[in-house]
């Protein structure tokens, strides 16, 4: 007669059986291009973990730690880079493994013209209206502009780094 008897396994045989792991950021937050970039990489499983770029290439100037999951560095060159991160862990038996795509995007870095861009007559004029703005590239958009020191009668969009309005004394005003 045949008996029908449970089969039980060991603890350690059911984690150790090539789950995959469950790696963490989902996505990447952009990088500035000649900024200092710090993104760490973890996956669940057992410690230590080795991480790996498996396909794909890394931003020029970034570099993933094999032990930590560090993304590390200072990007040189604006654009998106695509790449994939296999972790691997140190269970008994089996290792766990696991994969995450990413895009990565580096912007540019930031530009501020020096000279003022006139959108109207030039020079400006006491009692002639004034439009003008700063003018910028690069960097992480939404902008915020400061700005002191303007004459009487001006005004100064923080948002836009647009300056308008008619000025009311004739003297030079640094910017």
């Amino acid at each position: 007669m045949l008996r029908k008897t449970p089969l039980l396994l060991a603890p350690w045989l059911a984690w150790g059986c090539g789950h995959p792991l469950a790696i963490t950021p989902a996505t990447l937050p952009n990088a500035i291009q000649n900024a200092a970039y710090s993104q760490k990489i973890d996956a669940d499983g057992v410690a230590p973990r080795t991480y790996l770029v498996q396909k794909g290439t890394l931003p020029s100037g970034l570099d993933l730690a094999k032990d930590t999951g560090a993304l590390t560095g200072t990007p040189t060159t604006p654009g998106t880079s695509t790449f994939t991160i296999y972790v691997e862990d140190s269970a008994t038996g089996p290792n766990d493994t696991g994969t995450a795509d990413y895009t990565l995007t580096v912007i540019p870095q930031l530009k501020v013209d020096s000279d003022l861009k006139i959108d109207g007559p030039s020079p400006v004029r006491a009692g002639r209206a004034l439009a003008a703005h700063v003018g910028v590239t690069g960097g992480q958009t939404p902008y915020t502009f400061a700005c002191a020191g303007l004459p009487g009668g001006i005004s100064f969009d923080t948002h836009t780094g647009a300056i308008s309005g008619t000025p009311v004394n004739v003297r030079e005003y640094p910017l």
